[in-house]
Formats: structure tokens, sequence, C-alpha cells
């Protein structure tokens, strides 16, 4: 990796004359700032979309392939399920893993490879759901609080209420 750096470097900064944005201990950087700043460059675009599908290859396909041929339930029927883990998550919010569908990138020609690989069964359609303050919902429901549950069926946004008035009652009314 740091013999593929110094060639790169070689062929960015020396070959090409392109002045460095930023520069570490180890020399000067290819960093986002400097493929930014570069863009225009075929080469420097080339180095960029190349890093983005090894990206999409390292954190998606790799761990999609392996869940296939690992998980005992993907064997049998050929379908991926992820899980779900609500309590073991620091920031209180959903977590999803194996495969994190919150990660699946939205946007962006290699996104659309990725998200060829998701196949809904015969008979049934896939859905895109951001569920807003869906864990707050399910807490208002669970802890029985009428105001906040009101506000929800009210259809308040509830950030927006806050600034409005960030007293703890806020949202009655």
């Amino acid at each position: 990796s740091l013999r593929k750096k110094l060639h790169l470097r070689t062929l960015f900064f020396k070959v090409l004359k392109l002045e460095p944005i930023n520069v570490g201990a180890d020399g000067p950087s290819l960093d986002k700032e400097f493929q930014e700043e570069y863009r225009d460059n075929p080469l420097v675009s080339a180095y960029t979309n190349v890093n983005k599908a090894k990206k999409i290859r390292d954190a998606f396909v790799k761990s999609l392939i392996k869940i296939v041929s690992k998980n005992e339930d993907a064997k049998l029927t050929g379908r991926i399920r992820s899980s779900y883990k609500y309590l073991m998550v620091v920031t209180g919010r959903t977590s999803s893993t194996d495969p994190n569908l919150q990660q699946i990138p939205a946007h962006g020609k290699l996104a659309g490879y990725i998200k060829r690989a998701f196949v809904a069964s015969p008979g049934t359609i896939f859905i895109k759901v951001d569920y807003s303050a869906h864990e707050v919902r399910g807490l208002a429901l669970v802890g029985n609080d009428k105001v906040l549950a009101g506000a929800f069926q009210r259809g308040l946004d509830l950030y927006d209420e806050y600034l409005k008035n960030p007293t703890p009652y806020a949202l009655k009314k």
C-alpha cells in the first residue's frame, strides 16, 4: 500500500505537477480535498471512482457474499434477513446488522448496483420507509404518554414544536 501511494504521488505531483492541497507527516495527501480540487482532471477522477468502487465492494459486496455463504438461513432460502437491535444501541436508536440496511448507499451510479442485489419475493414489493422519530413514537405508545402520542396523531413536527417553545409541555395545545 505504501508503494502504491508513492506511485500515485509520483504520478499526481511529479508527472502531472498538481499542487498538493494538504501535506501530512508522510507527504502530500490524496485526500477528499485533493480529489475535489482536481475532480476535472481525468486521472484524479478515475482515482476517485476506483476508490469509491473499492469502498462499495469492501463495505457491501464482500459482506453480502459472506452472509450468503455462511448464514444457514441464507444458504437454505437464498435470502438475506437483517437483524434489528433496539436495546444494545448507545444512541437509543434502532440499528440494523448483517447486513446494515441503514448504510446501503442511496445515491450515485454504484449505489444502483448494490440496490439491485435486493430483490423482492415474487408477488411482493420492496418499499423504502423513513420512520421519522419512530423510537420516540414507540416509547410514547409503550409509556402511554398522551401528550406525546397526541402530538404524533395531530401530525406535529416535534423538532419544530420544541424550537417554538422548549418547555417540558410545549406539545400541549
